[in-house]
């Protein structure tokens, strides 16, 4: 299957709707899926999933957690979007495309809207209208857990065509064997202290993880408090330090700042025990069967979801919503139990993981959805056909790129579509010397060139008409932009060529060769298509407007 992710946060954005889509797309791809994930362009060095071919789209303006990413409406051909709710402004672009391509989607509902004052009465009216429309137009809506999707007033709603898929961890990475001794010694914990874990985006969308609840309760605490490791980064770090220094626990707070979810095991284990005082929105907390894996046992909240993940006094606590006071007595209670105790609680939950939350048992349960709904569709999914200003640009890559002499001499890269499109019309054999690009995504080019350093370069992009034809084209492909002059300089390269490709003049020779394939007039049709692409070449001149641009690029002497 060809399958789109859609999330607005993923890594370097490390929170729990972003890891969830990082592992349901590296668990398909695996499994010999071809898997895009499209995103907004977060700071921070890329960590993307082996296999996984992530588009980091540009924001035209992002409040909060929130991008607005115009690119959305026109994703490639795929057989199914998968789109991981709530996504404000990508829930109704994503909602347009793919009704517009047709194509099903699944909507994971990760949880609920909320905040306080205004911004919580926007979200209010946000889930009124586009959230409502979302979930109606999703073929199948997976909630983390039943009893968050039967406490939900929005997620009720689509009752009929909910299915639980709950969200899973890595149970080879995260193991109760992880040593977490070199985290406690760069922070300069002792060995021997009781080390109470946090782990969780610390920024004003995360608010409700209420960090600030864990710091009033280590500070009520009598005698020998434990140690606060608080795992994770964001514009209210600084407001949390400085509350651990005003309640006098400063030297018991380690702030560790944004970890990559690759090095994150080690973290968790130097935890004796992890907290999560979530206060409102948790709908499952997916570091709470991070920590369990590790043979850690939690504290969280008695809230719908959460405690269908955390069975009371067996693999951790449960404790009321906002009380300081609880989760101060079992956070001591849990200090005063035993090393063994502790274990004990802690392989209760290692064996709930194994059981129910390891990513394979996730991915199997994701592939049976997707089969259950792409039948329901009766598909596979028909592509539908390239528009034709991109019908007319792979002509012309075939011709430069040596069709003519009955063999295309080049290593071939981009939007998979195309790279298909193109061997109809002459063989393909591997030549590292020559590099077709068709739509590639700009890191993935830079990165060939820089390592293949090609003598010869043909992209395929998109042109300053491009625009005007996006919304036919979304069906078929994602044309970027081509990397700025500077760029291609500093790759050591020159552009030799430039073509542009005109579609708004030829859609009449496209609709006429259509008719008379219907009509049983192949001979006629091929005419209609010769006189099409002629009419799509405008220019040879360098700079060439058009929808689509073709370049050629030498390496400099």
């Amino acid at each position: 299957m060809r399958i789109a992710h859609v999330s607005a946060t993923f890594p370097p954005y490390y929170a729990g709707t972003g890891n969830v889509c990082y592992h349901n797309a590296r668990v398909l791809a695996a499994r010999g899926h071809e898997v895009h994930v499209y995103t907004a362009d977060w700071p921070g060095k890329p960590d993307d999933p082996p296999g996984v071919t992530v588009h980091r789209l540009t924001s035209l303006v992002r409040v909060g957690n929130a991008p607005v990413l115009p690119d959305l409406l026109r994703l490639g051909a795929f057989d199914l979007i998968h789109l991981h709710y709530p996504f404000i402004f990508g829930t109704e672009l994503l909602a347009l495309g793919a009704l517009a391509q047709r194509t099903p989607l699944v909507l994971t509902y990760h949880n609920d809207l909320r905040a306080p004052g205004w911004r919580g009465r926007c979200f209010a009216a946000y889930e009124r209208v586009p959230a409502r429309a979302i979930l109606r137009a999703a073929h199948s809506v997976c909630a983390v857990t039943l009893d968050h999707a039967a406490e939900s007033p929005l997620l009720s709603r689509a009752a009929p065509r909910i299915v639980e898929l709950p969200n899973g961890v890595d149970a080879d990475r995260f193991h109760p064997g992880v040593d977490g001794g070199s985290v406690r010694e760069h922070f300069g914990i002792p060995a021997s202290a009781f080390v109470v874990a946090f782990i969780g985006a610390l920024d004003r969308a995360h608010h409700f993880k209420r960090v600030d609840l864990l710091l009033d309760a280590v500070a009520s605490l009598e005698g020998l408090r434990p140690h606060l490791l608080i795992v994770g980064g964001g514009d209210l770090q600084p407001a949390y330090e400085q509350m651990s220094q005003n309640l006098g626990i400063g030297d018991l707070v380690h702030f560790t700042g944004p970890v990559p979810q690759h090095e994150l095991p080690p973290y968790v284990a130097a935890g004796d025990l992890l907290a999560l005082p979530s206060d409102s929105v948790e709908s499952f907390g997916l570091v709470l069967i991070e920590a369990m894996a590790c043979g850690r046992p939690v504290i969280t909240t008695d809230l719908p979801g959460v405690r269908d993940v955390v069975e009371h006094g067996r693999d951790g606590f449960l404790v009321p919503r906002g009380d300081v006071k609880a989760l101060a007595e079992t956070i001591q209670a849990m200090q005063r139990m035993t090393d063994s105790e502790r274990a004990a609680m802690g392989a209760v939950g290692r064996a709930k993981v194994e059981a129910r939350y390891d990513w394979e048992r996730i991915g199997d349960r994701l592939e049976a959805i997707y089969a259950e709904v792409l039948g329901e569709q009766g598909q596979p999914v028909v592509p539908v056909p390239l528009p034709v200003d991109l019908r007319a640009a792979l002509d012309l890559i075939a011709l430069r790129g040596g069709g003519l002499q009955g063999l295309i001499q080049a290593q071939v890269i981009g939007e998979s579509r195309l790279v298909v499109e193109l061997g109809g019309y002459a063989p393909v054999g591997d030549d590292p010397s020559q590099l077709i690009a068709l739509a590639a995504d700009a890191r993935e080019l830079q990165d060939v060139v820089a390592g293949q350093r090609p003598d010869r370069i043909l992209t395929l992009v998109e042109g300053p008409l491009g625009g005007l034809l996006r919304p036919v084209r979304a069906g078929a492909a994602n044309l970027p932009p081509d990397l700025s002059g500077k760029t291609w300089r500093e790759l050591g390269y020159v552009r030799v060529m430039s073509r542009g490709i005109q579609g708004l003049g030829s859609i009449g020779w496209a609709a006429g060769e259509r008719l008379l394939k219907r009509l049983n007039r192949p001979d006629l049709a091929d005419r209609c298509r010769v006189a099409m692409i002629g009419s799509l070449v405008t220019s040879r001149v360098s700079q060439s407007v058009g929808t689509i641009q073709v370049h050629e690029y030498r390496r400099a002497a």
